[in-house]
């Protein structure tokens, strides 16, 4: 067994001791998961919406907004950060619709960024409790009540969501889909462990009190949702979640549009790693320091190892063909392809390779082996986690779905590692972070 063996081993534990630490703290806790602490009173609330070229969402985000339940008004600020559209103008519209429902406040700056936006609105609120909602996320009508319990604690920072994504329809949005189904799981599993990482926009509330003392949003940061997590916890803040309260979300329909969002995300959640890297192993910080900042950008480093090593198998592979370097598998994988051993071409070359690399994988020598039986058992480990999330969620396990689980096992994870990497090369290259196309949107362009 060489180098790279024995590491293709430790990731294959590293990754089935992680799955097997959340699926037992989530199934330890699992019936808390829908139990929210009861409110003992109920403290007003602004909710404070950042807006940049959002016309063709921002109506019905304050009107979704307005239509929560709260035994108090709701206060409502949009801000429309130098938006170049007809935002400004159609939220001045749905405002006055609003107005028997909420009080829904309207104001214009030039364009500073997501950050900037938040941080405007928060200098205008004047409750005791300050909500942020993405301008085009939809929160269900209980979504906020479900939260306001867990600020009977003093400690409580901030309260976050589960967030779903609104009526897919591209083959990335359903996968996605199933995506922040697990990432729900996981943002509870984290505040069972008090480790959150990310206080997501879509909808997430605040103790202003704790959003005043760590300065606000960094308006530098183009992940400011993260930013704030690391920095509330890192001054002794806490971050709940309520599982049951929901919120639905745009995201990317394309491929191009999701890649350009995580290279984002990404990028901005390294720099932050380095901003707040005494957290990291810092007892300090309890679960947080020791166990989930670590763990998750390991996992990120050793999904990279993982995507090299199949690179470098298939390319082995597809050389072989290529250049008739023959072996057993590549043999059988030419005469099935009906071509020529020595020169395949064309789709017979493309078919050559695959049944080259899958006969490799899938032979009995692999299929037997020890490395195998780790994955397999870590796959079937990870689907049993899928549908844990699922049910928990309220959520149905579809099995006519397996097609869009495989992608999102596979082939996403693929997609994912591959933005992690030109995240990591942007940072190391001291790549200025930017917006992109659209400067104050943050997970959901």
């Amino acid at each position: 067994m060489d180098w790279s063996d024995s590491l293709f081993l430790f990731v294959n534990a590293f990754s089935l001791f992680v799955t097997l630490v959340f699926l037992l703290t989530f199934l330890q806790n699992r019936e808390k998961a829908n139990k929210n602490p009861k409110p003992k009173r109920f403290p007003e609330i602004t909710i404070v919406i950042p807006a940049f070229n959002e016309s063709q969402t921002i109506r019905k985000t304050i009107r979704a907004v307005c239509a929560m339940n709260y035994p108090k008004r709701l206060r409502v600020i949009v801000v429309n950060d130098g938006s170049t559209d007809d935002t400004l103008e159609l939220a001045r519209r749905e405002a006055v619709a609003q107005r028997a429902k909420a009080d829904v406040r309207i104001v214009s700056q030039a364009n500073k960024g997501k950050g900037a936006a938040l941080n405007k609105g928060l200098s205008l609120a004047r409750t005791e409790l300050v909500a942020t909602a993405d301008a085009d996320s939809y929160p269900e009508q209980d979504a906020l009540l479900k939260t306001v319990g867990y600020f009977n604690d003093e400690r409580v920072g901030s309260v976050t969501t589960s967030i779903k994504i609104h009526r897919p329809r591209s083959l990335v949005q359903f996968v996605q889909y199933v995506e922040y189904v697990a990432m729900n799981y996981v943002r509870k599993t984290s505040a069972f462990l008090q480790g959150i990482t990310c206080i997501p926009g879509p909808l997430s509330v605040f103790r202003r009190k704790a959003l005043i003392e760590v300065g606000g949003f960094d308006e530098k940061s183009i992940v400011e949702d993260t930013e704030v997590a690391y920095h509330l916890q890192h001054e002794g803040w806490r971050i709940e979640n309520a599982f049951d309260a929901v919120v639905e979300c745009e995201t990317p329909y394309t491929l191009r549009g999701l890649v350009r969002q995580r290279v984002r995300w990404y990028h901005g959640v390294i720099l932050n790693a380095g901003k707040y890297s005494k957290m990291f192993f810092n007892k300090k910080f309890g679960n947080l320091g020791w166990f989930i900042l670590p763990t998750n950008f390991v996992a990120v480093g050793l999904a990279m190892f993982i995507m090299f090593r199949f690179l470098l198998l298939l390319l082995n592979k597809t050389l072989a063909l290529v250049f008739g370097v023959a072996t057993p598998a590549s043999s059988a994988a030419a005469a099935v392809a009906g071509a020529g051993y020595a020169a395949p071409t064309g789709l017979n070359a493309v078919f050559a390779v695959v049944w080259s690399y899958f006969s490799m994988l899938f032979s009995p020598e692999n299929i037997f082996s020890f490395d195998f039986l780790f994955v397999a058992i870590y796959l079937a480990l990870v689907l049993v986690t899928l549908r844990v999330g699922f049910q928990a969620a309220g959520e149905k396990f579809r099995w006519k779905w397996i097609p869009i689980y495989v992608t999102y096992l596979f082939l996403y994870s693929f997609v994912v590692t591959t933005t992690w990497l030109v995240g990591l090369l942007r940072a190391l290259a001291g790549v200025k972070p930017t917006w992109g196309r659209a400067a104050a949107k943050s997970s959901n362009d």
